[in-house]
Protein backbone atom coordinates (compact mmCIF):
# COMPACT_ATOMS: atom_id res chain seq x y z
CA UNK A 1 0.00 0.00 0.00
CA UNK A 2 1.19 3.31 -0.67
CA UNK A 3 1.03 6.23 1.65
CA UNK A 4 -1.45 8.92 2.03
CA UNK A 5 -1.70 11.19 -0.89
CA UNK A 6 -2.20 14.61 -0.58
CA UNK A 7 -6.12 16.03 -0.17
CA UNK A 8 -7.50 17.70 -2.29
CA UNK A 9 -7.19 21.98 -0.66
CA UNK A 10 -10.66 24.17 -1.33
CA UNK A 11 -9.69 27.21 -3.19
CA UNK A 12 -12.23 29.55 -4.75
CA UNK A 13 -14.05 28.42 -7.85
CA UNK A 14 -11.89 30.68 -10.60
CA UNK A 15 -14.12 30.87 -13.52
CA UNK A 16 -12.85 32.74 -16.92
CA UNK A 17 -12.17 35.40 -17.67
CA UNK A 18 -11.00 37.02 -14.87
CA UNK A 19 -13.64 36.27 -12.10
CA UNK A 20 -16.75 36.76 -14.92
CA UNK A 21 -18.67 34.47 -13.47
CA UNK A 22 -17.96 35.55 -9.85
CA UNK A 23 -18.93 39.42 -10.78
CA UNK A 24 -22.30 37.83 -12.37
CA UNK A 25 -22.95 35.62 -9.26
CA UNK A 26 -22.30 38.50 -6.55
CA UNK A 27 -23.66 40.99 -8.98
CA UNK A 28 -20.55 43.51 -8.15
CA UNK A 29 -18.65 44.55 -11.69
CA UNK A 30 -15.46 45.68 -9.09
CA UNK A 31 -15.06 41.99 -7.40
CA UNK A 32 -12.34 39.71 -8.30
CA UNK A 33 -10.49 36.39 -6.76
CA UNK A 34 -8.41 38.88 -5.36
CA UNK A 35 -10.57 41.56 -3.75
CA UNK A 36 -13.19 39.83 -2.93
CA UNK A 37 -14.30 41.22 0.85
CA UNK A 38 -15.71 39.13 3.75
CA UNK A 39 -19.65 39.71 3.56
CA UNK A 40 -20.71 43.21 5.59
CA UNK A 41 -21.62 42.02 8.96
CA UNK A 42 -25.61 43.44 8.12
CA UNK A 43 -25.58 41.14 5.70
CA UNK A 44 -24.32 37.71 7.75
CA UNK A 45 -27.21 39.07 10.22
CA UNK A 46 -30.12 39.53 7.65
CA UNK A 47 -31.64 37.46 4.82
CA UNK A 48 -34.02 38.48 1.95
CA UNK A 49 -36.10 35.20 1.57
CA UNK A 50 -37.96 34.78 4.31
CA UNK A 51 -36.80 31.59 5.93
CA UNK A 52 -34.05 31.53 3.20
CA UNK A 53 -31.31 33.55 1.67
CA UNK A 54 -31.63 34.14 -1.98
CA UNK A 55 -29.09 33.11 -3.62
CA UNK A 56 -29.48 35.20 -7.15
CA UNK A 57 -29.03 38.09 -4.10
CA UNK A 58 -26.74 36.67 -1.69
CA UNK A 59 -24.78 34.73 -3.09
CA UNK A 60 -21.80 36.53 -1.17
CA UNK A 61 -22.99 35.47 1.59
CA UNK A 62 -22.78 32.08 0.74
CA UNK A 63 -20.16 31.55 -0.83
CA UNK A 64 -18.58 33.36 2.37
CA UNK A 65 -19.82 30.30 4.72
CA UNK A 66 -18.85 27.41 2.52
CA UNK A 67 -15.51 29.15 2.26
CA UNK A 68 -14.93 29.54 6.12
CA UNK A 69 -16.63 25.86 6.65
CA UNK A 70 -14.15 23.90 3.96
CA UNK A 71 -11.04 26.25 6.06
CA UNK A 72 -11.54 24.96 9.13
CA UNK A 73 -12.02 21.49 7.38
CA UNK A 74 -8.75 21.84 6.28
CA UNK A 75 -7.31 22.92 9.46
CA UNK A 76 -8.35 20.33 10.72
CA UNK A 77 -6.81 17.93 8.15
CA UNK A 78 -3.72 20.26 8.26
CA UNK A 79 -3.35 19.03 12.11
CA UNK A 80 -3.94 15.68 11.06
CA UNK A 81 -1.56 15.41 8.54
CA UNK A 82 1.12 17.07 10.98
CA UNK A 83 0.65 14.57 13.64
CA UNK A 84 0.93 11.34 10.47
CA UNK A 85 3.95 12.96 9.36
CA UNK A 86 5.65 13.25 12.68
CA UNK A 87 4.24 9.71 14.48
CA UNK A 88 2.35 7.99 11.03
CA UNK A 89 2.19 4.76 13.73
CA UNK A 90 -0.38 7.09 15.46
CA UNK A 91 -3.97 7.35 15.09
CA UNK A 92 -5.01 10.97 14.25
CA UNK A 93 -8.37 11.71 15.62
CA UNK A 94 -10.30 15.13 15.48
CA UNK A 95 -13.20 16.72 17.32
CA UNK A 96 -15.83 17.38 14.24
CA UNK A 97 -18.82 17.32 12.20
CA UNK A 98 -21.34 18.31 14.98
CA UNK A 99 -23.82 18.36 12.02
CA UNK A 100 -27.24 18.51 14.38
CA UNK A 101 -25.51 19.73 17.57
CA UNK A 102 -24.16 22.93 16.30
CA UNK A 103 -28.19 23.86 15.20
CA UNK A 104 -28.07 25.30 18.77
CA UNK A 105 -25.57 28.07 17.58
CA UNK A 106 -27.08 31.31 17.85
CA UNK A 107 -26.09 32.77 14.78
CA UNK A 108 -26.96 30.01 12.82
CA UNK A 109 -25.22 26.39 12.07
CA UNK A 110 -23.61 28.20 8.72
CA UNK A 111 -21.01 30.26 10.95
CA UNK A 112 -20.02 27.00 12.55
CA UNK A 113 -17.14 25.65 10.63
CA UNK A 114 -18.37 22.31 10.92
CA UNK A 115 -20.18 21.97 7.21
CA UNK A 116 -17.95 19.96 5.94
CA UNK A 117 -17.78 16.81 6.95
CA UNK A 118 -17.96 15.00 3.81
CA UNK A 119 -14.94 16.70 2.65
CA UNK A 120 -12.85 15.48 6.17
CA UNK A 121 -13.99 11.97 4.98
CA UNK A 122 -11.67 12.31 2.05
CA UNK A 123 -8.69 12.90 3.95
CA UNK A 124 -6.08 9.92 4.33
CA UNK A 125 -4.77 11.56 7.03
CA UNK A 126 -8.05 11.75 9.59
CA UNK A 127 -8.38 8.09 11.27
CA UNK A 128 -11.38 8.83 13.68
CA UNK A 129 -13.29 11.52 14.68
CA UNK A 130 -14.69 12.59 17.95
CA UNK A 131 -17.77 14.40 19.38
CA UNK A 132 -19.02 14.83 23.11
CA UNK A 133 -21.94 12.83 23.69
CA UNK A 134 -24.81 15.63 22.22
CA UNK A 135 -25.36 18.14 25.06
CA UNK A 136 -29.48 18.59 24.36
CA UNK A 137 -31.66 16.46 26.22
CA UNK A 138 -28.89 14.39 27.65
CA UNK A 139 -30.66 13.23 30.73
CA UNK A 140 -33.23 11.66 28.43
CA UNK A 141 -31.22 10.96 25.19
CA UNK A 142 -27.20 11.05 25.03
CA UNK A 143 -27.61 11.34 20.77
CA UNK A 144 -24.70 11.71 18.53
CA UNK A 145 -23.77 15.33 17.37
CA UNK A 146 -23.88 14.32 13.67
CA UNK A 147 -23.82 11.82 11.12
CA UNK A 148 -21.78 9.77 12.93
CA UNK A 149 -22.64 6.56 10.80
CA UNK A 150 -20.91 8.07 7.61
CA UNK A 151 -18.28 8.63 9.41
CA UNK A 152 -18.25 5.04 10.36
CA UNK A 153 -19.03 3.69 6.20
CA UNK A 154 -16.18 6.46 5.30
CA UNK A 155 -14.00 3.58 7.52
CA UNK A 156 -13.21 6.27 10.30
CA UNK A 157 -13.93 5.58 13.60
CA UNK A 158 -16.31 7.65 15.73
CA UNK A 159 -15.01 8.00 19.09
CA UNK A 160 -17.74 9.16 21.24
CA UNK A 161 -16.65 11.24 24.08
CA UNK A 162 -18.47 10.93 27.49
CA UNK A 163 -17.93 13.47 29.66
CA UNK A 164 -21.42 12.73 31.98
CA UNK A 165 -21.65 14.43 35.27
CA UNK A 166 -22.00 12.06 37.66
CA UNK A 167 -23.24 11.66 41.51
CA UNK A 168 -20.14 12.84 42.53
CA UNK A 169 -18.64 15.49 40.39
CA UNK A 170 -20.23 18.04 42.72
CA UNK A 171 -21.77 19.74 39.31
CA UNK A 172 -25.30 21.23 38.95
CA UNK A 173 -25.43 23.02 35.95
CA UNK A 174 -27.37 20.31 34.23
CA UNK A 175 -25.85 18.48 31.14
CA UNK A 176 -27.58 15.59 32.56
CA UNK A 177 -25.67 15.21 35.71
CA UNK A 178 -26.93 12.51 38.19
CA UNK A 179 -27.97 12.34 41.34
CA UNK A 180 -27.44 8.74 42.34
CA UNK A 181 -24.56 5.77 41.83
CA UNK A 182 -27.40 3.90 40.11
CA UNK A 183 -28.45 6.77 37.83
CA UNK A 184 -24.27 7.49 36.67
CA UNK A 185 -24.30 3.59 36.00
CA UNK A 186 -27.67 3.39 33.96
CA UNK A 187 -26.21 6.52 31.55
CA UNK A 188 -22.76 5.14 31.52
CA UNK A 189 -24.46 1.91 30.27
CA UNK A 190 -27.01 3.78 27.70
CA UNK A 191 -23.93 6.11 26.26
CA UNK A 192 -22.24 2.97 25.69
CA UNK A 193 -24.95 1.02 24.05
CA UNK A 194 -25.16 3.93 21.51
CA UNK A 195 -21.34 3.35 20.26
CA UNK A 196 -21.54 -0.73 20.99
CA UNK A 197 -24.37 -1.51 18.71
CA UNK A 198 -22.59 0.34 15.79
CA UNK A 199 -18.74 -0.95 16.46
CA UNK A 200 -17.75 3.07 17.39
CA UNK A 201 -15.48 4.20 20.25
CA UNK A 202 -15.84 5.44 23.74
CA UNK A 203 -14.09 7.03 25.92
CA UNK A 204 -15.04 8.34 29.85
CA UNK A 205 -12.97 12.07 30.78
CA UNK A 206 -13.48 14.17 33.35
CA UNK A 207 -12.48 17.69 31.39
CA UNK A 208 -11.52 20.05 34.23
CA UNK A 209 -10.08 17.13 36.41
CA UNK A 210 -12.77 17.83 38.95
CA UNK A 211 -13.17 14.43 40.40
CA UNK A 212 -16.18 13.17 38.02
CA UNK A 213 -14.77 9.54 38.09
CA UNK A 214 -14.07 9.70 41.62
CA UNK A 215 -15.47 6.61 42.83
CA UNK A 216 -14.71 3.20 43.11
CA UNK A 217 -18.32 1.74 42.19
CA UNK A 218 -18.24 3.80 39.27
CA UNK A 219 -14.74 3.19 37.89
CA UNK A 220 -15.43 -0.96 38.82
CA UNK A 221 -18.67 -0.80 36.78
CA UNK A 222 -16.84 1.39 33.53
CA UNK A 223 -14.36 -1.69 33.96
CA UNK A 224 -17.56 -4.16 33.41
CA UNK A 225 -18.59 -1.94 30.23
CA UNK A 226 -14.96 -2.17 28.80
CA UNK A 227 -14.51 -6.32 28.72
CA UNK A 228 -18.48 -6.25 27.73
CA UNK A 229 -17.04 -3.87 24.14
CA UNK A 230 -14.01 -5.71 24.10
CA UNK A 231 -16.07 -9.11 23.78
CA UNK A 232 -17.25 -7.61 20.33
CA UNK A 233 -14.15 -6.37 19.10
CA UNK A 234 -13.53 -10.29 17.49
CA UNK A 235 -16.98 -10.24 15.85
CA UNK A 236 -18.11 -6.79 14.49
CA UNK A 237 -21.11 -6.97 12.52
CA UNK A 238 -22.05 -4.12 9.74
CA UNK A 239 -24.37 -1.38 11.50
CA UNK A 240 -27.91 -1.92 9.78
CA UNK A 241 -30.35 0.06 10.83
CA UNK A 242 -33.94 -0.05 9.45
CA UNK A 243 -34.18 3.85 9.61
CA UNK A 244 -31.68 6.57 7.38
CA UNK A 245 -31.88 10.23 8.82
CA UNK A 246 -30.13 12.23 5.74
CA UNK A 247 -28.87 15.39 6.74
CA UNK A 248 -27.26 17.82 4.24
CA UNK A 249 -24.45 20.15 4.74
CA UNK A 250 -24.47 22.51 1.93
CA UNK A 251 -28.39 23.45 2.42
CA UNK A 252 -27.48 24.84 5.76
CA UNK A 253 -25.39 27.51 4.35
CA UNK A 254 -28.65 28.95 2.85
CA UNK A 255 -30.53 29.44 5.84
CA UNK A 256 -31.15 32.55 7.54
CA UNK A 257 -29.11 33.71 10.63
CA UNK A 258 -30.60 33.10 13.81
CA UNK A 259 -32.33 29.79 15.07
CA UNK A 260 -35.69 29.42 13.69
CA UNK A 261 -35.05 26.70 11.17
CA UNK A 262 -31.59 25.02 12.21
CA UNK A 263 -32.32 24.70 16.43
CA UNK A 264 -36.24 22.89 16.11
CA UNK A 265 -35.22 20.94 13.11
CA UNK A 266 -31.53 20.11 13.61
CA UNK A 267 -30.77 20.34 17.42
CA UNK A 268 -34.05 19.39 18.65
CA UNK A 269 -35.72 16.70 16.08
CA UNK A 270 -33.37 14.07 17.26
CA UNK A 271 -35.63 13.49 20.68
CA UNK A 272 -38.56 12.55 18.12
CA UNK A 273 -36.35 10.08 15.46
CA UNK A 274 -34.47 8.51 18.44
CA UNK A 275 -37.29 7.77 20.11
CA UNK A 276 -39.29 6.42 17.28
CA UNK A 277 -39.05 2.80 18.60
CA UNK A 278 -36.17 1.67 15.93
CA UNK A 279 -32.19 2.29 15.48
CA UNK A 280 -31.39 4.96 13.16
CA UNK A 281 -28.34 5.56 11.00
CA UNK A 282 -27.44 9.18 10.44
CA UNK A 283 -25.83 10.02 6.70
CA UNK A 284 -24.73 12.36 5.09
CA UNK A 285 -26.70 13.30 1.76
CA UNK A 286 -23.82 13.01 -0.22
CA UNK A 287 -23.14 9.42 0.51
CA UNK A 288 -26.77 8.57 0.29
CA UNK A 289 -26.20 9.74 -3.52
CA UNK A 290 -22.77 8.15 -3.99
CA UNK A 291 -24.27 4.45 -2.31
CA UNK A 292 -23.16 4.29 0.62
CA UNK A 293 -25.83 4.17 2.48
CA UNK A 294 -27.01 0.50 3.00
CA UNK A 295 -30.62 0.17 1.70
CA UNK A 296 -33.17 1.19 4.52
CA UNK A 297 -36.98 0.80 4.51
CA UNK A 298 -37.58 4.49 5.54
CA UNK A 299 -35.65 7.85 4.92
CA UNK A 300 -35.93 10.72 7.12
CA UNK A 301 -35.07 13.62 4.30
CA UNK A 302 -34.44 16.27 7.30
CA UNK A 303 -33.11 19.27 5.83
CA UNK A 304 -32.46 18.92 2.19
CA UNK A 305 -33.27 22.96 1.04
CA UNK A 306 -30.84 22.73 -1.81
CA UNK A 307 -31.03 20.66 -4.79
CA UNK A 308 -29.20 21.00 -7.76
CA UNK A 309 -30.85 19.23 -10.76
CA UNK A 310 -28.97 16.67 -11.31
CA UNK A 311 -29.13 15.54 -7.54
CA UNK A 312 -32.41 16.08 -7.64
CA UNK A 313 -33.27 13.65 -10.48
CA UNK A 314 -31.06 11.63 -9.00
CA UNK A 315 -32.75 12.03 -5.58
CA UNK A 316 -35.95 11.37 -6.72
CA UNK A 317 -36.14 8.27 -8.46
CA UNK A 318 -33.67 6.75 -5.79
CA UNK A 319 -36.57 7.10 -3.56
CA UNK A 320 -39.29 5.73 -6.09
CA UNK A 321 -37.73 2.37 -6.33
CA UNK A 322 -37.72 -0.40 -4.17
CA UNK A 323 -41.04 -0.06 -1.73
CA UNK A 324 -38.65 2.79 -0.29
CA UNK A 325 -40.60 5.44 2.25
CA UNK A 326 -39.30 9.17 2.45
CA UNK A 327 -40.63 11.33 4.50
CA UNK A 328 -39.72 14.94 3.19
CA UNK A 329 -39.13 17.76 6.19
CA UNK A 330 -40.61 21.14 5.36
CA UNK A 331 -39.14 22.12 2.04
CA UNK A 332 -36.81 19.49 0.28
CA UNK A 333 -35.13 20.70 -2.98
CA UNK A 334 -36.86 24.45 -2.47
CA UNK A 335 -33.44 25.99 -3.69
CA UNK A 336 -32.34 24.96 -6.95
CA UNK A 337 -29.31 26.95 -8.71
CA UNK A 338 -30.19 31.39 -8.23
CA UNK A 339 -33.90 30.12 -7.83
CA UNK A 340 -36.11 29.13 -4.92
CA UNK A 341 -39.71 27.33 -6.30
CA UNK A 342 -42.30 25.52 -4.27
CA UNK A 343 -42.74 23.63 -7.58
CA UNK A 344 -38.91 21.90 -7.18
CA UNK A 345 -40.45 20.49 -4.11
CA UNK A 346 -43.57 19.01 -5.90
CA UNK A 347 -41.83 17.59 -8.32
CA UNK A 348 -39.13 15.79 -5.47
CA UNK A 349 -42.41 14.79 -3.58
CA UNK A 350 -44.37 14.23 -6.04
CA UNK A 351 -47.42 16.03 -3.77
CA UNK A 352 -49.27 19.33 -5.19
CA UNK A 353 -48.38 21.98 -2.39
CA UNK A 354 -49.54 25.46 -1.83
CA UNK A 355 -47.87 28.30 0.14
CA UNK A 356 -50.52 29.81 2.94
CA UNK A 357 -50.75 32.72 4.72
CA UNK A 358 -51.89 30.44 7.58
CA UNK A 359 -50.71 27.63 9.93
CA UNK A 360 -48.13 28.24 12.58
CA UNK A 361 -46.27 24.74 14.87
CA UNK A 362 -49.39 24.11 16.36
CA UNK A 363 -50.53 21.07 14.94
CA UNK A 364 -53.33 18.21 14.93
CA UNK A 365 -52.98 15.26 14.05
CA UNK A 366 -55.90 13.48 11.71
CA UNK A 367 -58.31 10.82 12.92
CA UNK A 368 -56.41 9.68 16.24
CA UNK A 369 -56.59 12.97 18.02
CA UNK A 370 -54.04 14.28 19.84
CA UNK A 371 -51.74 17.62 18.97
CA UNK A 372 -47.91 18.34 18.96
CA UNK A 373 -46.02 21.60 18.90
CA UNK A 374 -43.48 21.65 16.00
CA UNK A 375 -41.37 24.72 18.38
CA UNK A 376 -41.95 27.50 15.05
CA UNK A 377 -43.92 29.72 14.37
CA UNK A 378 -45.50 31.08 11.08
CA UNK A 379 -42.93 30.30 8.15
CA UNK A 380 -42.02 32.13 5.54
CA UNK A 381 -42.60 30.19 3.34
CA UNK A 382 -45.49 28.41 5.34
CA UNK A 383 -46.55 25.24 2.69
CA UNK A 384 -49.52 23.13 3.00
CA UNK A 385 -50.22 19.74 1.31
CA UNK A 386 -52.79 21.02 -1.65
CA UNK A 387 -53.19 17.09 -3.23
CA UNK A 388 -56.50 15.65 -3.24
CA UNK A 389 -54.98 11.77 -4.00
CA UNK A 390 -52.82 12.47 -0.50
CA UNK A 391 -53.97 10.87 3.24
CA UNK A 392 -53.92 13.81 5.51
CA UNK A 393 -51.92 12.90 8.90
CA UNK A 394 -51.85 16.23 10.46
CA UNK A 395 -53.05 19.66 9.93
CA UNK A 396 -52.58 23.06 10.80
CA UNK A 397 -54.55 23.97 14.11
CA UNK A 398 -54.60 27.90 12.29
CA UNK A 399 -56.51 27.58 9.52
CA UNK A 400 -57.03 23.44 8.99
CA UNK A 401 -54.90 22.87 6.14
CA UNK A 402 -53.03 19.94 5.52
CA UNK A 403 -49.67 19.92 7.25
CA UNK A 404 -48.58 16.54 6.79
CA UNK A 405 -49.61 13.75 4.47
CA UNK A 406 -48.55 10.90 2.26
CA UNK A 407 -49.64 9.43 -1.11
CA UNK A 408 -48.17 6.39 -3.04
CA UNK A 409 -45.91 7.38 -6.17
CA UNK A 410 -44.36 4.82 -8.02
CA UNK A 411 -43.32 2.06 -5.96
CA UNK A 412 -43.21 4.35 -2.73
CA UNK A 413 -44.41 6.30 -0.33
CA UNK A 414 -44.46 9.40 -0.34
CA UNK A 415 -44.42 12.04 3.02
CA UNK A 416 -44.65 15.83 3.20
CA UNK A 417 -43.98 17.58 6.67
CA UNK A 418 -44.55 21.39 6.55
CA UNK A 419 -43.15 21.46 10.18
CA UNK A 420 -40.19 21.31 12.00
CA UNK A 421 -40.90 18.19 13.82
CA UNK A 422 -42.80 15.19 13.36
CA UNK A 423 -44.04 13.21 16.62
CA UNK A 424 -42.10 9.97 17.30
CA UNK A 425 -45.26 8.64 17.70
CA UNK A 426 -46.10 9.27 13.82
CA UNK A 427 -43.08 8.39 13.09
CA UNK A 428 -43.31 4.83 14.36
CA UNK A 429 -46.76 4.77 12.55
CA UNK A 430 -45.45 5.44 9.21
CA UNK A 431 -42.12 3.39 10.11
CA UNK A 432 -44.59 0.04 10.75
CA UNK A 433 -46.61 1.10 7.01
CA UNK A 434 -42.86 1.10 5.57
CA UNK A 435 -42.26 -2.60 7.10
CA UNK A 436 -39.71 -1.30 9.37
CA UNK A 437 -39.80 -3.88 12.53
CA UNK A 438 -40.56 -1.71 15.69
CA UNK A 439 -39.40 -2.90 19.09
CA UNK A 440 -40.81 -0.51 21.39
CA UNK A 441 -44.19 2.01 21.50
CA UNK A 442 -42.90 3.69 24.42
CA UNK A 443 -40.78 6.64 23.22
CA UNK A 444 -37.73 5.22 24.97
CA UNK A 445 -34.77 4.71 23.61
CA UNK A 446 -33.85 1.70 21.14
CA UNK A 447 -30.47 0.82 20.41
CA UNK A 448 -30.09 -2.31 18.57
CA UNK A 449 -26.96 -3.34 16.23
CA UNK A 450 -23.85 -6.10 16.90
CA UNK A 451 -25.69 -8.49 18.54
CA UNK A 452 -26.87 -6.05 20.79
CA UNK A 453 -29.99 -4.58 21.74
CA UNK A 454 -31.21 -1.92 24.64
CA UNK A 455 -33.49 0.02 26.05
CA UNK A 456 -33.36 3.31 28.07
CA UNK A 457 -36.01 4.49 29.73
CA UNK A 458 -38.08 7.70 29.22
CA UNK A 459 -40.48 6.67 31.88
CA UNK A 460 -41.10 4.47 34.52
CA UNK A 461 -43.20 1.56 34.24
CA UNK A 462 -43.67 -1.98 32.41
CA UNK A 463 -41.74 -2.13 28.87
CA UNK A 464 -42.44 -4.85 26.30
CA UNK A 465 -39.56 -5.18 23.80
CA UNK A 466 -40.27 -7.08 20.82
CA UNK A 467 -37.83 -8.70 19.40
CA UNK A 468 -37.42 -9.71 15.14
CA UNK A 469 -37.54 -13.17 15.65
CA UNK A 470 -37.54 -15.69 18.76
CA UNK A 471 -34.53 -15.04 20.85
CA UNK A 472 -32.91 -15.22 24.15
CA UNK A 473 -31.78 -12.32 25.82
CA UNK A 474 -28.55 -11.82 28.25
CA UNK A 475 -28.72 -9.10 30.74
CA UNK A 476 -25.02 -8.03 29.67
CA UNK A 477 -23.84 -6.46 33.05
CA UNK A 478 -25.89 -8.73 35.53
CA UNK A 479 -25.69 -12.09 33.49
CA UNK A 480 -29.72 -12.69 33.84
CA UNK A 481 -31.33 -14.45 31.05
CA UNK A 482 -34.60 -14.06 29.43
CA UNK A 483 -36.49 -15.98 27.25
CA UNK A 484 -36.52 -17.67 25.08
CA UNK A 485 -39.52 -15.34 23.51
CA UNK A 486 -40.12 -13.05 20.87
CA UNK A 487 -41.83 -10.65 22.95
CA UNK A 488 -40.17 -9.50 26.63
CA UNK A 489 -41.96 -7.79 29.42
CA UNK A 490 -40.26 -5.88 32.42
CA UNK A 491 -40.47 -3.43 34.97
CA UNK A 492 -37.79 -0.57 34.23
CA UNK A 493 -37.76 3.12 36.39
CA UNK A 494 -37.14 6.53 34.56
CA UNK A 495 -33.56 6.25 33.51
CA UNK A 496 -32.71 2.70 33.25
CA UNK A 497 -30.79 1.06 30.85
CA UNK A 498 -31.01 -2.53 29.80
CA UNK A 499 -28.06 -3.80 27.80
CA UNK A 500 -28.92 -7.86 26.36
CA UNK A 501 -26.63 -9.77 24.37
CA UNK A 502 -29.22 -11.50 21.53
CA UNK A 503 -28.48 -15.40 21.66
CA UNK A 504 -30.43 -16.58 18.31
CA UNK A 505 -32.25 -19.82 18.66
Amino acid sequence: MGGPTEPTRWVAPRSPPHGAHLRAAWRDPAVTFENAPVPANHKIRTCTAGTFRDPATERQVIDFFEAQNAGMCDAAIGICKAIKSAAPDKIACIFYGYTMELGAQPLGIALSGHLALGRLLKSPYVDAVAGPIGYFNRGLGGYFMGAVDSVQQAGKLWFNEDDSRTHVSGVKEGWGVTSTLSETRSLHTRNLAHVLTRGAGAWWTDIPGAGWLNDDETIKHLGVLKKIYESTLDHLEPYTPEIAVIVDEKSSLYLGPGLQVSHPLLHVFRKEFYHAGAPIGVYLLGDLLAGKVPPVRLYLMVNLFHLDPQPAQQLKALMRQDGRTAVWMYAPGYIREDSLSLQFVEDLTGLALAKSDRGDGHIVLENEGGAFDAGHPHLSPTIAVADPTATTLARYADGNQPAIASKKVADSLQVFCGTFQLPARLIRRIAREAGVHVYSDSDDLIMAGNSYVSLFATSAGQKTLRMPTSCSLVDAVSGEKLGPASVFEFEAGLRDTRLFRVVKQ
